[in-house]
């Protein structure tokens, strides 16, 4: 999926109703990897309502598609919170080749409140997913131009 740079409906990235599975584009099913899901736009998360399928738990549930884990607001958050966020994580993320996805997410949460108060509370990032998930990257080939 292409990075997101501000809000979307809901409903817009795929159809899902109450007691439907999710519809996927048919190039999306048994992919050969399984993706991390990193959304950082209000509501992707969400996981509450009822008869709600909110796109996160759609793709974490899905038996032939979508990701292995997802993190993503499970309500609304102020962007440039959401911005920062999203950076220290991918950036924390990056520099551990075989990290653990829960002690990525601690670092992150670590940083994020040391910077002082914010308007987006951190209980707001919601985890679909093992923490204990280990994560592997593949190695950064070597640049042709040195």
């Amino acid at each position: 999926m292409a990075p997101s740079t501000g809000w979307e409906p809901p409903g817009s990235f795929l159809k899902v109703s109450q007691g439907d599975p999710p519809m996927f584009e048919p190039a999306l099913l048994d992919p050969p990897r399984v993706p991390l899901f990193l959304a950082m736009t209000c509501v992707v998360g969400q996981y509450a309502s009822p008869g709600y399928v909110g796109l996160a738990e759609a793709l974490v549930r899905h038996p032939r598609a979508g990701a292995i884990a997802s993190l993503a607001p499970s309500g609304l958050s102020q962007h440039a919170d959401a911005i920062w966020f999203n950076q220290r994580f991918t950036a924390i993320l990056g520099r551990s080749s075989h990290g653990r996805l829960g002690d990525v997410l601690l670092q992150s949460f670590a940083q994020y409140e040391r910077t002082g108060p914010r308007l987006t509370p951190l209980w707001i990032y919601s985890l679909l997913g093992d923490p204990a998930l280990t994560l592997h990257r593949p190695p950064v080939p070597a640049s042709p131009n040195p």
